[in-house]
This record gives C-alpha cells, structure tokens and sequence, in this order.
C-alpha cells in the first residue's frame, strides 16, 4: 500500500495527474464537434438522428443519439448540445475525433435544400465526473465557457465545451466553478493536509490525520495517522464489504520522539504503535 502512495506521488510531479479531489476535470482529446447552424437545422437534424429533437424545446439542454445507415446499422454516436435558448437553430455535434470527417460527408449528403451550414467547431470538449456519489452538484456555471449535463446517466457528471484557446488547467483563472456549497469546499480544504517525513524528506498531500477517518468505514486506528484516500480505487460501494479498503496510511509520529515519518522500512517500524529508526536502535 505504501509503494501505491508513492507512485502516486511520483505521477503527480510528473504531470500526468493533475489533482486529486473528488471531483475531476479532463480534456477530451478524442472528441471532435461539428457546428449545425441555419433555420433548418432542427428539422434537418430530425430527420437523421434515433433521438427527438422535440427535447429541447421541453428544456433539455443536450441529448445523445446516434446515426445510422440505410440498413439500420450504428454509423455514428454523437452528443448534440444546443448553444442556448436564444439560439434555438445553433447546434454543435459532439462525436470520435476519428469521424468527424466521415460525419461532416454524411451530413453534408443530405443537406438537399435545406437553410443549414455544416461546419467544424474550433473548441475544445472536457469532462467533469466524479468516482462519489452525490459530489456533483444540480446545476452549473462558469463564466465563458458553455457547460452541460451529460445526456447519457447523471453519474458522468457533466461536458464542457471551450474554445481551445481557453484553458481549463488549475492554473487557468478561467477554471469552472461548479456551484460547490460554501460548506463543500470547507471540508475539502480541512482535509488537504501536508504530510513530509523527517527522516527521507518525502511530501505528500493527504485527506485525514487521526485515528478515524471518516471515509474508513468500521475501523479505527490503535494510534493518530495520516491518511490518504486509494488514488487507483473507486471509494466502495454500500453494498460492498465493510473489509474493502480505498486508503492508504502514509505515516504516523514516532511513539517516542514525536517525529513524523513514514511507513518506509528505512524510516519507522510499527509494533503496537510506530517507532522511528532512530529512537528503535
């Protein structure tokens, strides 16, 4: 368990994993958008897609749906937002990177008389998702950039579309507010806490510093510990065993000195309690 807190570690200083919370933003780099335009694009889309363009007229926002060839066969899947109300005809479809060329010819084929122009869309598609349950909130809002529910099932959270000029990296001051309760951030600031073992120097941000922490369910520590939730696991299930573990303790202080250290073998060993190197010679 202590060699999974360091390569997680080692992931973050890489840059691979930009944060770890419980809510994430990733960009899609495998997803490509088209923009429908016109004063047919709805009835255009209609006539092509096995969903109901009569639902955002009922206040849907996006819907998923998917296009097919004369034999009934799945030629595309694709997510189509609606710019906003205002817009009513102004649509971007959202489908593989890999197709979005194919999907262009497709829809261009058809376009026979109809006021519509088909067009790619210079943005960029991100996704926000959380691995708990409830983390996500109801509605959204982010100044600049347009964002929607996912059409699919509400535990994917939500898509965002940017132009690619705009980042949404943690440094960008254009990163997405989701609406979080004052309450909800406060608890998630109380539980980043600094863990640096004296003895090797290593650094690592953690969620809990005690003896029970509150997403380690029916068990509690025999002294005070830093914990850090499972980067490589999903939090368990209700209807899972209580035994399934998704944390990590890192380290403790020294029973003796009070010095904190780690669990490495070469820093502190643990027999009832955790005893640095140093003071168990």
């Amino acid at each position: 368990m202590f060699l999974r807190a360091r390569l997680w570690n080692n992931l973050s200083r890489a840059g691979f994993i930009r944060s770890y919370s419980k809510i994430n933003l990733e960009r899609l780099e495998n997803r490509s958008l088209l923009r429908v335009q016109g004063s047919d694009a709805t009835t255009f889309l209609q006539g092509l897609i096995t969903n109901d363009m009569n639902h955002f007229q009922h206040g849907a926002s996006s819907i998923y749906s998917m296009l097919l060839n004369t034999a009934g066969r799945v030629l595309f899947d694709t997510m189509i937002y609606r710019m906003s109300p205002e817009q009513s005809d102004h649509f971007l479809v959202e489908c593989d990177a890999g197709l979005v060329d194919a999907l262009r010819k497709h829809l261009t084929m058809f376009r026979i008389r109809k006021k519509v122009e088909i067009a790619p869309a210079e943005c960029s598609v991100w996704a926000v998702f959380s691995q708990e349950k409830g983390s996500l909130p109801e509605q959204a809002s982010c100044e600049g950039v347009s964002i929607y529910k996912d059409a699919r099932l509400a535990e994917l959270g939500y898509r965002i579309i940017t132009d690619k000029t705009v980042s949404l990296d943690a440094s960008s001051p254009k990163r997405c507010n989701l609406n979080m309760s004052a309450e909800d951030k406060t608890s998630q600031s109380n539980t980043i806490i600094t863990f640096a073992c004296e003895l090797c120097k290593w650094t690592e941000s953690c969620s809990y510093f005690g003896k029970q922490a509150p997403f380690v369910r029916n068990l509690k520590f025999e002294e005070d510990c830093y914990v850090m939730r499972d980067p490589f696991c999903p939090p368990p299930s209700v209807k899972q065993s209580s035994s399934v573990e998704y944390f990590i303790v890192i380290g403790a202080n020294c029973r003796i000195c009070s010095r904190v250290v780690c669990k490495n073998l070469e820093c502190s060993f643990f027999y009832a309690n955790t005893f640095c190197r140093q003071c168990s010679l």
